[in-house]
C-alpha cells in the first residue's frame, strides 16, 4: 500500500505545471481521499459489495486498487478482474511500473489466455528444473500471488463452471477483495448470473466487491457507494461537449445511415483544424472500411507500414542478416522498438499529412500494445493523426484525442468512448460525434445492429430513446447530461426489462454443473488460433514448435506455445462455409495441433500492414508460400 501511495505522490509531481492540469491533480486527489473515507465507513457498515463511480481521467484504477488494498485483511488476496484483454496490457504495464515488478512473482501475477502465466519460487529454491516450472506454472493458476491482474472470463468462468484447473484457484477466493473494472461490459445476458455469482462470493467464500466505472450499471442490489457525493466529480468534468448526428435520432429510418466515403470526408475536413481524432466503430469490418477510405481520400502515413519496417529494422539488428532467431536462453527476444516507431512517423510526415492508425483484434497483441503505445505518444507530442479503432480502446486507454466519432452503440459505450477525448483539459472543449454507420460491403445490416440488436434486449433502441428523452435533437449536448442524466435514464430503462437468464441462476440453484461448465462469457463460439510470424526470430520459435511436437517434448511445446501468445491472433469461425472459416483452412498447420501458422506474411494476401490478419478470398500464394 506504501508503494503504491508513494507512486501515485509522484505522479503528481511530474505533471505539467499549469492550472488546469493542478486542479485536476488536486480533484483526484480530493476522490482517493474521499474514497479511503468511504472504505472506512464500508467496513464498519459491515457491507460485502461495493461501487466506485468517478468520471473517466479521474484515475479509477489507482484509486480502485487503493481502496482495495485497504479493505483487504493481514495476508488476504486482491482480484483484480477486467473485461478485455485489450485493457489488461495497459492496466498491467502501469502495475509491473508500480510495484517494480515483471508479473512473475508473489507480489503480482498477470493471468489471461495471452500471457505466461507463472509465479516463480524464491531464487535460493529454483533449481530451473521443468519440475520447479511446472510448479511455477501451478502457483500461477492458483492465485496464490497478493494481487492477480486477470478477466471477466477468467474470473466468472471459473466460479460458474470450473475444470480441473479452474477450481484451483478457487481457494484463493477466501477473504479476498475483487474488483470489477467496468462492470458494464459484462453481456445482460450473465447479469442475474452475476449477481447469484457474487453472493455466493460475499457469503461462502467472505469476499468484498468493488465494482468500479463512470457509467454503474443496476448490476448489485443495496451496493454501498465508496464515493461521497459523486455528482460533484461529475460537475467539474466538462470535457467535451456531443453533437448527435441527424442519422443518430432516425435510428429507424433505413435512409438514415453515414457511409464510409461521407464519414471519412468528414472526419478529415473537421480535424484539419485540430492535431488528432478517434472514430470508432462497432465491427472489424466497419472499422476496415473506414480506416480504407481515410486512405484512399487523404494523403496519410500509414503507422502499420511503419511498424513493418522497425520490426524488420530489429529483426536485422538484433539476429544479423542469418536471423538467428533465438536468445541465448532459446527465447524469442523480439519485441517492438516504440521509441523507433515514434520517430519513424514524425520523420514520414510531411507538411499536409497527418498519421493514420488501426487497431482491432486482428491485429497481434504484440503490434496492438506498441500501436497503442506509439499513438499515445503521438497525441502527447500534438503530432497530427487520425485513429480508427474498434470499441478495445473505449474502456482503461490512457489516450486523449482532441475529437471522438462514435458509431451509435449503448450510452454506456457512449460515454467511455468520449473518456479518449479531450482526457486531461488539453484543450477548453473537446467534441464527441455520435453518428450512425451504414453496413459494411457484403453485409447487410449496420455494424450498430448486428452487435447490439443481435440478442436481449435491444439496448440501440433503448439509446434511441434516451437521447429523445435529454433533447439531443435541440443542438449539442453537454458532458454533465450525458454522463449523469443520460446514463441514469438509459439504466432505468435496462431495468424495466429486467435484464439476465433466469436459467443461468436456476442451473446454479440446481448446481447442474454439466449446463453451467458450458456456459462462455464471450459467446460459445469456434476459433482458430493463427500464429503470425513476421520477423526472423519468430519463425525460429515455430520451427521449435515443430521440433518440440515431431520429439513428443509436450511440456516444452506448451512452454514455447506461451512465449507465442502474444503473436496469436484469434479468428472465430461462425459457419464452417464462411470466409474466416475458408482463411484458416487455406493456412499452414501447426502440426497434429489446431494451431495454425502464418509466415513472413507479406508474401501473402492473408495479412495486411495495416489491419493485420486478412479474412479474404484466399489467392493461389496463400496455397503454396
Amino acid at each position: 500500500m506504501r508503494v503504491l501511495s508513494e507512486y501515485i505522490d509522484d505522479l503528481g509531481g511530474n505533471s505539467p505545471n499549469d492550472s488546469q492540469t493542478e486542479a485536476l491533480n488536486q480533484l483526484r486527489e480530493e476522490a482517493r481521499k474521499g474514497v479511503f473515507a468511504g472504505v472506512e465507513t464500508f467496513r464498519d457498515s459491515e457491507g460485502s459489495t461495493a461501487t466506485l463511480t468517478l468520471p473517466t481521467g479521474m484515475g479509477k484504477t489507482l484509486t480502485g486498487l487503493s481502496a482495495a488494498l485497504e479493505l483487504r485483511d493481514d495476508g488476504g488476496r486482491v482480484i483484480y478482474a477486467l473485461p478485455f484483454t485489450s485493457v489488461i496490457d495497459q492496466v498491467a504495464n502501469e502495475l509491473t511500473e508500480v510495484f517494480d515488478s515483471d508479473g512473475r512473482g508473489d507480489l503480482l501475477t498477470i493471468h489471461h489466455h495471452l500471457a505466461e502465466t507463472v509465479t516463480e519460487l524464491d531464487e535460493d529454491e529454483n533449481e530451473g528444473t521443468d519440475e520447479d516450472a511446472r510448479l511455477a506454472e501451478m502457483v500461477a493458476e492458483s492465485w496464490r500471488s497478493g494481487l492477480t491482474l486477470t478477466t471477466f472470463v477468467q474470473l466468472f468462468e471459473s466460479l460458474v463452471g470450473p475444470g480441473n484447473t479452474q477450481s484451483m484457484k478457487l481457494p484463493a477466493l477466501y477473504g479476498s477483495v475483487i474488483v470489477l473494472d467496468e462492470p458494464q461490459a459484462l453481456p445482460m445476458k450473465w447479469w442475474k448470473l452475476v449477481r447469484r455469482i457474487t453472493t455466493i462470493l460475499t457469503e461462502e467464500y467472505d469476499a468484498t466487491v468493488v465494482a468500479m466505472t463512470a457509467t454503474q450499471p443496476a448490476l448489485f442490489d443495496n451496493a454501498f457507494e465508496l464515493v461521497d457525493d459523486v455528482d460533484r466529480y461529475f460537475d467539474h468534468f466538462e470535457r467535451v461537449e456531443y453533437e448527435v448526428h441527424d442519422s443518430a435520432l432516425a435510428f429507424d429510418d433505413t435512409d438514415a445511415p453515414v457511409d464510409y466515403e461521407v464519414a471519412g470526408s468528414t472526419i478529415l475536413d473537421e480535424t484539419g483544424r485540430v492535431d488528432s481524432a478517434l472514430a470508432i466503430c462497432n465491427t472489424i469490418d466497419s472499422a476496415a472500411a473506414l480506416t480504407d477510405t481515410i486512405e484512399e481520400q487523404e494523403a496519410v502515413v500509414d503507422v502499420g507500414h511503419l511498424l513493418t519496417e522497425t520490426l524488420e529494422a530489429r529483426s536485422v539488428e538484433s539476429y544479423g542478416v542469418a536471423g538467428e532467431g533465438l536468445g541465448d536462453d532459446g527465447t524469442a527476444e523480439d519485441r517492438v522498438d516504440v521509441d523507433a516507431l515514434v520517430d519513424r512517423v514524425e520523420s514520414a510526415l510531411g507538411p499536409n499529412e497527418r498519421a493514420l492508425v488501426h487497431l482491432s483484434t486482428r491485429l497481434r497483441p504484440r503490434d496492438r500494445l506498441a500501436l497503442i503505445e506509439a499513438t499515445k505518444r503521438l497525441t502527447e507530442r500534438s503530432v497530427p493523426l487520425i485513429a480508427v479503432s474498434t470499441q478495445l480502446i473505449e474502456a482503461g486507454v490512457d489516450i486523449s484525442f482532441d475529437r471522438v466519432y462514435r458509431d451509435i452503440a449503448p450510452i454506456d459505450s457512449i460515454v467511455q468512448a468520449a473518456g479518449r477525448c479531450n482526457r486531461s483539459f488539453e484543450r477548453d472543449r473537446g467534441t464527441v460525434t455520435l453518428w450512425w454507420l451504414a453496413p459494411p460491403e457484403e453485409t447487410t445490416k449496420t455494424p450498430s445492429q448486428a452487435v447490439y440488436d443481435s440478442r436481449g434486449v435491444s439496448t440501440i433502441s433503448l439509446t434511441s430513446k434516451t437521447l429523445d428523452a435529454i433533447g439531443a435533437g435541440d443542438g449539442t449536448v453537454a458532458e454533465r447530461t450525458m454522463t449523469r442524466d443520460a446514463v441514469q435514464h438509459y439504466y432505468g430503462l435496462v431495468s424495466d426489462r429486467n435484464p439476465g437468464d433466469p436459467q443461468f441462476v436456476d442451473w446454479v440453484n440446481e448446481a447442474k454443473a454439466a449446463e453451467l461448465g458450458s456456459l462462455s462469457l464471450i459467446g460459445n463460439r469456434d476459433s482458430v488460433d493463427v500464429i503470425v510470424c513476421r520477423t526472423d526470430a519468430e519463425v525460429a520459435l515455430v520451427d521449435e514448435m515443430e521440433t518440440a511436437m515431431h520429439e513428443f517434448n509436450y511440456e516444452w511445446f506448451d512452454d514455447l506455445r506461451d512465449e507465442a501468445k502474444d503473436i496469436t491472433v484469434s479468428i472465430p469461425v461462425y459457419r464452417q462455409d464462411s470466409r474466416e472459416a475458408e482463411t484458416v483452412r487455406n493456412l499452414e498447420p501447426l502440426g497434429d495441433t489446431d494451431l495454425r501458422v502464418l509466415r513472413h506474411p507479406r508474401s501473402t494476401s492473408h495479412f495486411d500492414e495495416t489491419k493485420g490478419l486478412a479474412v479474404n478470398d484466399p489467392g493461389v500464394d496463400d496455397r503454396f508460400l
